[in-house]
């Protein structure tokens, strides 16, 4: 973990850690000149000197360590640091080693292990061999073999596990990143789908088409050449039959990209031929000209949401909306009869992608609306 950079970082939190450096600071402060009677030949007053410049190199260089989750030299400098000041006031005042409930969680996070675990060990060390060595004040066999070793086991273990819960949160942070990516890559691959279903499902019109035309003007020229010579004139009568069927069928090949409007509306005809009940097409607002991947998206959802109404025989009319907006295109399907909202929710289901958002709305007397939802993205 040593040198470390990392751009997620799971500290984005840090004024909460602000928070907490402030009151234990202020705790300190209240506790050194209220709580505690002042020890022989010194004044509180000179232990906050070096308390303050703790504080201040914590606003000035802790908080942006924190921010950009930097360990290595930079962190374990800036430890060495804040040990050095706090040592200071605590020999000037015992009581000032209440600033360690701030300074241990902070050495975990911005320093490297051992080197945490070293200031964690030696500042709650300091002020106890200080004071029995440079003071009337010796310190207990209770204090020095229970309470201090008890209480710098505790500090290391809580660092510890705060320094395994921040990897963690890291981890989990680039997994999400990691799974935001595979979503957008799995929505491009999505609209990659849909543009190559369209472009075969229209190649395959086309080829019906060419098909169709080329089989009359064969079997037209065929039946000319016979009556060149017996029949001129019927011979090219059957020439411009030929001629007109060819231009016919060229005409229909449909275009590199389709029309969407036409398109839909071609479909919505061929199934009220279909069905033989009352069948409406209606298209609002301004087309514009979409990007390939709008067009196909809603081609392909369009023609599959109306070749699924051919198998309703329950349905008694059905009304198609073709909505164009600034943001989206929607597809609206109204369908009257029984089970309107059951058949059009199974629909949905068949339909929903990353690039497609379906929605079903009942309406009156057996009536329910399936819209169909692509955004937008103009040229």
């Amino acid at each position: 973990m040593s040198g470390r950079r990392g751009a997620g970082s799971p500290l984005t939190a840090y004024p909460l850690l602000d928070w907490y450096f402030g009151v234990t600071f202020g705790a300190t402060l209240w506790a050194m000149f209220n709580h505690v009677a002042p020890d022989e030949g010194h004044s509180p007053l000179w232990a906050t000197l070096p308390l303050i410049a703790l504080a201040c190199c914590y606003l000035g260089l802790g908080r942006r360590l924190l921010r950009e989750d930097r360990q290595g030299a930079a962190g374990n400098g800036y430890l060495l640091l804040c040990c050095l000041l706090l040592a200071s006031a605590i020999s000037l005042w015992q009581t000032a080693d209440f600033l360690l409930f701030a300074l241990v969680p902070l050495a975990f996070l911005v320093a490297d292990r051992v080197p945490a675990i070293v200031a964690t060990v030696g500042m709650k060390l300091f002020a106890p061999l200080w004071f029995a060595t440079h003071t009337a004040k010796p310190v207990s066999a209770f204090e020095f073999f229970y309470y201090y070793p008890i209480t710098i086991l505790m500090a290391v273990l809580i660092g510890i596990w705060l320094r395994l819960m921040v990897r963690r949160s890291r981890e989990h942070i680039e997994l999400a990143a990691e799974l935001a990516r595979s979503r957008e890559r799995a929505a491009e691959l999505d609209a990659a789908l849909d543009t190559a279903a369209e472009q075969a499902y229209e190649a395959a019109e086309s080829h019906d088409t060419l098909a169709q035309g080329f089989a009359g003007v064969v079997t037209l020229t065929q039946a000319a050449g016979p009556e060149l010579r017996a029949d001129p004139e019927s011979a090219r009568s059957r020439l411009r039959l030929a001629a007109e069927t060819a231009r016919e069928r060229l005409a229909e090949v449909p275009a590199a990209r389709s029309d969407v409007d036409e398109a839909l509306r071609q479909a919505t005809e061929q199934l009220a031929a279909q069905l033989m009940i009352p069948v409406g097409y209606r298209s609002h607002g301004e087309q514009g000209r979409q990007s390939a991947v709008t067009e196909a998206v809603l081609l392909r959802a369009g023609r599959q949401a109306l070749a699924d109404l051919r198998w309703q025989p329950a349905a008694t009319g059905i009304q198609v909306d073709l909505r164009f907006a600034a943001t989206a295109v929607a597809l609206e399907i109204t369908q009257r009869g029984p089970d309107a909202v059951d058949q059009l929710t199974a629909t949905a289901e068949q339909l929903r992608s990353p690039l497609v958002t379906t929605t079903v709305l009942p309406g009156a007397e057996d009536t329910a609306t399936l819209r169909i939802e692509v955004p937008g993205c103009p040229e």
